[in-house]
């Protein structure tokens, strides 16, 4: 006798919920030497070395590397030269695609929060068992 079971489809939980979320198949795999591009100036330090220890600190650990204004980035860290009144001093979009993960907003603060959504996004899995461990921004975000 043979039993299969399916998996139940995971739904984006994000808290505070975002204003808008759209959902696409696919996931970005962080490389194990991630870029991260940063503003230039210090308005994005902080975000940046949160960002840079997070990624360094926890399983399974990444070199992080950071670089102002890096077109070759795998995170870019983007505050917006004019203003998007739609998200205001605090606000953030968040993309990612099969290349790359994008945050953008006005303000530092709005990267900070855009941050910490990058992380509670983040699942890390075992895809292939014990062979490697790899960060996946998960499905449905690209």
């Amino acid at each position: 006798m043979a039993a299969t079971a399916q998996q139940p489809e995971r739904k984006i939980s994000i808290i505070p919920e975002p204003e808008s979320i759209v959902e696409k198949s696919g996931y970005y795999v962080l490389p194990d030497e991630v870029v991260v591009a940063c503003p230039s100036g210090n308005e994005g330090a902080f975000v940046t070395g949160l960002l840079k220890e997070k990624l360094s600190l926890a399983p399974p650990g990444k070199k992080v590397v950071v670089k102002r204004n890096s077109s070759s980035a795998n995170i870019e860290l983007i505050l917006n030269r004019k203003a998007d009144e739609k998200i205001g001093d605090e606000g953030y979009t968040l993309n990612v695609t099969q290349q790359k993960i994008s945050i953008r907003a006005n303000k530092p603060a709005g990267l900070l929060y855009g941050v910490q959504t990058f992380f509670s996004a983040v699942t890390t899995t075992d895809r292939e068992q014990q062979k490697r461990r790899k960060c996946y921004m998960a499905g449905p975000f690209c």
